[in-house]
């Protein structure tokens, strides 16, 4: 008996390739944006049947159950579960409100990309915690010698892309953000303090005060003797 199905699907390919969702899974947990843009859609002659009775409803239920693992590979790349099951939700309800092949993909692919966009959030705040973290490493250690090497290992990268990252976001580098902590802990110091200045280069480990003049003047644009002349507590 010849069908008479308005869209029958291919029984010799009724499942999708499960390379293809792994990819796409992995391009949304990684938040990579870029490559979901280029990424080639899991096409209808290679989806399931998951309604015998409504072609229409067979898509909602293959859109809902792509929205569901997109969900799970949202939170394993660091969105909050209560924030990826919220989104997920209302995707799901838009799907259910569509009535043609049309609006339904573009349902999808829109909570495709709103997951993705939401991880590369959460990354790009990693990241800054993570420059956050090395701050406030450097401020706690001011007194100590730190080199660029030992900052990267506390935040766990390459110290090549570590420079990177941190230049990025603070710009300055990081030997320069080392040097302008100890600076500006100097000034306080000849604000505030009697200390002498061959006692505060020793303190914040200067390898000799003719170099911590140098940079001193570097970042104030005055010796460390001017500086106190002018902002000490007793010539004001």
């Amino acid at each position: 008996m010849k069908s008479t199905a308005k869209n029958p699907v291919d029984p010799a390919a009724m499942h999708h390739n499960p390379l293809l969702e792994k990819q796409l899974l992995s391009i949304i947990r990684e938040g990579h944006i870029e490559e979901l843009k280029n990424f080639t859609k899991l096409g209808v002659e290679n989806t399931g049947v998951l309604s015998k009775s409504s072609y229409i409803r067979s898509r909602k239920n293959i859109g809902i159950a792509g929205i569901t693992l997109a969900t799970r590979a949202a939170i394993e790349g660091g969105v909050h579960p209560e924030v990826a099951f919220n989104l997920s939700d209302l995707f799901i309800q838009r799907l259910e409100d569509m009535n043609s092949i049309q609006d339904l993909e573009k349902v999808q692919l829109e909570a495709f990309f709103t997951f993705t966009n939401n991880v590369l959030k959460v990354k790009k705040s990693q990241n800054s915690k993570t420059i956050t973290k090395c701050k406030n490493y450097i401020y706690n250690n001011r007194y100590e010698k730190i080199s660029h090497e030992d900052v990267a290992n506390i935040a766990e990268l390459s110290p090549s892309y570590f420079s990177v990252l941190f230049k990025k976001e603070i710009g300055l580098s990081v030997s320069e953000y080392i040097q302008k902590v100890k600076i500006d802990e100097a000034k306080n110091m000849l604000e505030f303090t009697n200390t002498p200045l061959s006692e505060i280069c020793s303190l914040l480990n200067f390898s000799d005060q003719s170099y911590f003049t140098k940079v001193f003047k570097k970042h104030t644009k005055m010796t460390p003797k001017q500086y106190k002349e002018n902002h000490h507590l007793d010539s004001k």
